[in-house]
């Protein structure tokens, strides 16, 4: 991954096969079942390479840590955060806002190199790998810088100790590769993304690397070549995401690559690998590989409705000029330059002056494109937003938290202030009996304290519908004694599982009817909601903006989604709404 003194060209068409079965298994898991394994194939080359330059160095006495930390940001930053800012241009151009706001913390952890951890919270990789994830191939690069922060330091201590590095490493690495066996049984995501269980591949390289330079003229083995070729061959057709787990079938794309590795010869596979086509794709890999998923995932998002021969054309073009582009217009020239002895601050101060802004854009991004509080701010007041006007405040789980840009938007055009309560995931609403819930009484307190003008209360009305409506009453009367009014929202209708932009792209079109068992079950709900309206409560029947006699509408007039998933309503959505709502607010005295 870095600038080495001898260069393979076997290695480049290695590098190009790896990004090539990635760019197939993304493409369509159909094209290549086990294509995802060319990752594993990069970690193995990572190893190797860095592994080899650094311990030649450590023993010509050559090598400094801060020289290898030089050599990382120019191979690695410029180029990753070029790509990672002009994702999040995309993402705001093509993304629903809380897509959006998804995407930028997903470029924080990008940039401070904990993608990893970010994309192990969403879940399996393989069901999170979606058209609204545009960063989430960074975690493979947040696993190798997480693993080289420490890596040449230790390596230092080896070298001065004397201890044997092959052992040592060998050691590291069966460790690692049995918590990864061990971890794959009980959290299959987590092993995928540590940095711990993936060790060992890196190792792998690592070890190798070492061997080769211990013996440097043992001759090459061309049938062995060619075997690794036969066995990576192997796993991108037998390795599928239902064979991924447990790891023992991750051992053949690391076996394959560390024979392809070890063996410089003049046989069939070498040649093959250093075939010119495959080399040239090699030298702009990493370009590609940082391109070609946030550009998969805008024309999917973006043109769900296309023909999949109209995307696949799109996205191939625009990855490879954006590819050649960054290739050679930053990563080659920004690492040529930033290699240079003298060139040193200019690479670490590249790394803090656009590393710390991009993270501090992605946390504005992701507060300013979805207004969701959490349980522990409830009693000052969640998030505020200031106006003299007059007063709301906006409570409730997620399906409240989803207006949170809309009534925003309503406060800010008539002067008043705005507070959010609602968090997605909660129980906004009081229990029944002794038991008691702190986020209810929390929420609760601050409305008795502010006495605002309007609560807009908003919620997933059939989780208390029919099985408890007291709760929902106990929380009608207590609010609407505290508040100059309450305003509540039924529940839009639940989009059915062909209803979304997956399953467009796969063929489904509309009308798109609702659920039989859910439809019911929402109408009862609402129904009943629509029966509290008395006084200085208010009832906005939401749903009828979205429910065309059964058929759900999925989007507007300009083709806009209405909705975020199959439960919640996007910006677009709130929109339709929007005029009802204001005019609830307007009509109300405050």
């Amino acid at each position: 991954m870095v600038a080495r003194e001898e260069h393979r060209p076997d290695i480049d068409g290695l590098r190009a096969v790896a990004v090539l079965s990635v760019l197939a298994f993304h493409l369509s898991r159909s094209y290549l079942p086990g294509g995802f394994v060319g990752v594993d194939i990069f970690f193995v080359i990572s190893g190797y390479l860095i592994t080899g330059i650094i311990a030649k160095q450590l023993d010509q006495g050559s090598f400094t840590v801060l020289g290898f930390y030089q050599r990382r940001i120019a191979r690695i930053y410029p180029v990753l955060v070029t790509v990672a800012v002009a994702t999040i241009a995309g993402a705001s151009l093509f993304y629903l806002g809380r897509d959006v706001s998804s995407a930028g913390s997903s470029l924080m952890a990008s940039v401070l190199s904990f993608e990893n951890i970010w994309a192990m919270l969403l879940g399996n990789y393989f069901s999170s790998s979606s058209d609204a994830q545009p960063y989430l191939h960074y975690w493979s690069l947040s696993v190798e810088e997480q693993f080289y922060i420490a890596y040449p330091l230790f390596l230092i201590v080896l070298h001065r100790m004397k201890w044997s590095v092959p052992r040592t490493l060998a050691v590291l690495c069966g460790t690692s590769f049995l918590l990864y066996l061990a971890l794959s049984r009980v959290n299959p995501t987590m092993a995928f993304f540590l940095p711990v269980t993936r060790a060992w591949q890196l190792l792998a390289g690592s070890i190798l690397a070492v061997l080769k330079l211990r013996s440097p003229n043992r001759d090459g083995n061309g049938r062995v070549a060619l075997l690794g070729i036969g066995i990576l061959i192997l796993s991108f057709v037998f390795i599928t995401e239902s064979r991924r787990f447990p790891m023992n079938f991750g051992l053949l794309p690391v076996i394959g690559t560390l024979c392809i590795l070890g063996n410089e010869s003049d046989g069939m596979a070498n040649r093959f690998l250093s075939w010119k086509p495959l080399t040239a794709v090699g030298l702009i890999s990493y370009s590609l590989y940082l391109w070609h998923w946030p550009v998969f995932s805008f024309v999917d998002y973006k043109l769900y409705t296309s023909p999949n021969e109209t995307r696949l054309g799109l996205k191939l073009a625009i990855v490879l000029v954006f590819s050649l582009a960054s290739y050679f217009l930053v990563e080659k020239p920004a690492r040529d330059y930033l290699n240079g002895k003298e060139k040193a601050k200019v690479a670490f101060g590249l790394l803090f002056a656009t590393a710390i802004p991009c993270a501090i854009l992605g946390f504005s991004i992701h507060d300013l494109n979805y207004i969701n509080s959490n349980l522990h701010r409830a009693s000052s007041g969640g998030i505020a937003f200031g106006g003299s006007r007059g007063s709301i405040v906006l409570m409730g789980d997620s399906n409240g938290s989803m207006y949170g840009t809309t009534i925003r938007d309503i406060a800010k055009a008539d002067g008043l202030s705005l507070n959010v309560l609602s968090v997605a995931g909660s129980d906004p609403l009081p229990f029944e009996g002794a038991k008691q819930n702190k986020y209810w009484n929390d929420s609760l307190t601050f409305v008795q304290r502010k006495h605002p003008d309007y609560v807009i209360l908003a919620c997933y009305w059939n989780n208390y519908y029919p099985k408890n409506p007291s709760r929902i009453r106990i929380a009608v009367d207590e609010l609407a004694r505290s508040a100059k009014h309450l305003i509540l929202l039924t529940r839009p209708p639940h989009l059915p599982k062909d209803a979304s932009r997956e399953e467009i792209r796969n063929g489904a079109r509309p009308p798109f009817m609702e659920d039989s068992v859910e439809r019911p079950s929402r109408l009862a709900a609402n129904s009943f909601l629509l029966g509290l309206k008395q006084g200085n409560v208010s009832v906005i029947d939401v749903a009828a903006e979205f429910d065309k006699g059964g058929a759900i509408s999925f989007t507007d007039d300009h083709g806009n989604q209405l909705f975020y998933d199959s439960r919640h309503i996007s910006e677009h959505g709130g929109d339709l709404v929007k005029a009802e709502i204001a005019s609830a607010i307007s009509v109300n005295p405050r």
